[in-house]
């Protein structure tokens, strides 16, 4: 009777083993979990990704700004139309041009494949008429309402 050698009875098991150890490193991805800290919360859903939504207070005012990132991962351009966010009577899509004029913007296009950063100096969300002041680390829930589809979203809160 012939005694396999150590060495080829691992070799002859390593592909397995690879192979298990790559499904368990890449399982959240596989199912749309993402480890994330406080504020870098990731939403997935219908091929688009919403990360690292945060909502801060303007000074003492019932204003805040939403900040986020969205990436279309869809074959097809996006129309971001507007933003409901239940504790805020109105919700802007606002643009900062270059001459410092600022504009509400009634639909933002997001191309296929493409992140749209909603979180410069140029580009945000500002939520007015807030019902009540917001608590640092509350997490509040919003929905981002495309042309043809709605998200939504947890953002997470932080006092200026």
């Amino acid at each position: 009777m012939k005694i396999m050698s150590k060495s080829f009875r691992i070799s002859r098991y390593a592909p397995i083993v690879v192979t298990l150890i790559a499904v368990v490193l890449n399982f959240p991805s596989f199912v749309g979990l993402h480890n994330a800290a406080a504020d870098e919360t990731t939403e997935r859903s219908i091929g688009i990704l919403i990360e690292n939504a945060t909502v801060q207070q303007i000074g003492q005012s019932n204003s805040a700004v939403l900040k986020l990132k969205i990436t279309n991962l869809t074959p097809d351009q996006l129309s971001l139309r507007t933003v409901i966010f239940p504790l805020a009577r109105k919700s802007s899509i606002i643009m900062n041009f270059q001459n410092g004029k600022t504009e509400v913007v009634e639909g933002l296009p997001i191309l296929e494949e493409e992140t749209l950063n909603i979180s410069s100096s140029h580009l945000w969300v500002k939520l007015d008429d807030l019902s009540r002041p917001l608590e640092e680390g509350e997490r509040l829930s919003f929905k981002l309402l495309f042309s043809d589809a709605s998200v939504s979203a947890v953002a997470d809160v932080h006092l200026p």
